[in-house]
């Protein structure tokens, strides 16, 4: 259980209100100090999404975050934003929300292996 906040500025009091073991994320658009406030107060992962700004701001934001930090970045995808170059600049995951997005990016990942 868990809970996306929009912005860094209810992270501490969602982890307060929820507790350790919540999963706690912070939409931060491309602003890398919203990010580290959000990284401070004990969120769990960050979003960083382009917002109608260029997508190679967005990559730039995701090389640099993943270059500084541990904490897990998820890159909001435009409908034809760059899911490579998001992935090669290290975003841990891609929120995609449609299906037809989706099933052209699955053909480009390599099979996961199967339990037995």
């Amino acid at each position: 259980d868990g809970v996306l906040l929009d912005g860094a500025d209810g992270v501490a009091d969602a982890r307060r209100t929820l507790g350790a073991d919540a999963l706690i994320g912070a939409r931060c658009g491309l602003s890398r100090h919203a990010a580290m406030v959000a990284g401070e107060a004990g969120a769990d992962y960050v979003v960083f999404a382009a917002d109608g700004a260029d997508a190679d701001d967005l990559v730039e934001m995701v090389a640099w975050w993943t270059g500084l930090f541990v904490l897990p970045s998820v890159a909001v995808l435009a409908p034809d934003g760059p899911a490579y170059a998001l992935a090669l600049a290290g975003a841990d995951f891609l929120l995609v929300d449609d299906a037809t997005r989706l099933a052209a990016l699955d053909g480009l990942l390599p099979p996961l292996p199967q339990g037995s």
